[in-house]
């Protein structure tokens, strides 16, 4: 899975979200979509987006499983470092207090080893489809990484 957000970038200051599941290769689902509230940082823009893709891909874990196909864990990827560090650890500080702690059922998930956290770097991250216009040759590395 991979997930991706642009902070702010509309006239109304919400972020949009972008995500992408993918199934031994295939992309069995993704979206792209306005954020419902307002980020007041990056990181918290990029979590929200972690957050919706976690949902889809909770899903799809669950269905593959009840049907009989084990899967032991999913890995999401994300571009932003802070994000994935606030979903995995059980820290707050002065910068992510405001944060709804609706975000951290991620934090559950990692912690019961049905999710993996990983970094990528936003130039090869796919979801960058679905949140910002990209040149033709982010475009290719995207669609290049998301076939991997």
């Amino acid at each position: 899975m991979f997930s991706d957000a642009d902070w702010g970038k509309s006239g109304n200051g919400r972020s949009q979200s972008g995500g992408v599941v993918t199934f031994c290769g295939n992309i069995i689902s993704w979206h792209s979509r306005k954020q419902s509230s307002v980020a007041l940082s990056t990181a918290e823009s990029e979590l929200m987006a972690i957050k919706e893709v976690t949902k889809t891909g909770l899903y799809f874990y669950q269905l593959l499983n009840e049907i009989g196909i084990p899967v032991n864990y999913v890995n999401l990827c994300g571009d932003n470092k802070a994000a994935l560090t606030m979903s995995s650890h059980n820290t707050q500080n002065h910068k992510s207090r405001h944060i709804s702690i609706s975000y951290f059922f991620i934090r559950e998930l990692v912690e019961k080893r049905q999710f993996r956290l990983w970094y990528i770097q936003s130039g090869a991250n796919p979801a960058d489809l679905l949140t910002k216009n990209l040149s033709p040759i982010k475009l290719n590395n995207s669609l290049i990484t998301m076939l991997q």
